[in-house]
């Protein structure tokens, strides 16, 4: 899907589903490939946990860049046109890159703390 709710592209990695779903998968379990630590849909565990985790997933990512592109949208581009000026690139790079790091602080706090109350 394109930026601003375009058509149905091939993801080919430059996109920003692609760029940002491989920068989440940083191990801690935020990745939207349905690897969380949690649950036991893991090697050998049941088919239908894992399916239902990478659904989860998902929805997850989708609602995410639903967010981001709404949220930057209305905040970098002032004047709707044909295309992009320089300074609206700059300012939906940093508003993504921004929505980015946020939602990483807030997994892995959540993970944290998740995994100090599970011992």
């Amino acid at each position: 899907m394109g930026w601003f709710g375009g058509g149905n592209e091939p993801n080919t990695g430059n996109d920003a589903t692609g760029k940002y779903s491989s920068e989440l998968g940083d191990g801690t379990g935020d990745s939207f490939d349905g690897s969380s630590s949690f649950g036991s849909g893991g090697e050998g565990g049941n088919p239908l946990v894992s399916q239902v985790q990478q659904e989860l997933a998902t929805a997850y990512a989708q609602e995410f860049f639903s967010t981001v592109r709404d949220k930057c949208f209305q905040k970098c581009i002032t004047k709707p046109g044909s295309s992009l000026s320089g300074s609206d690139q700059n300012c939906l790079a940093r508003c993504c890159d921004r929505y980015i790091d946020a939602t990483k602080v807030v997994s892995q706090a959540v993970l944290q703390t998740a995994q100090s109350g599970a011992q």
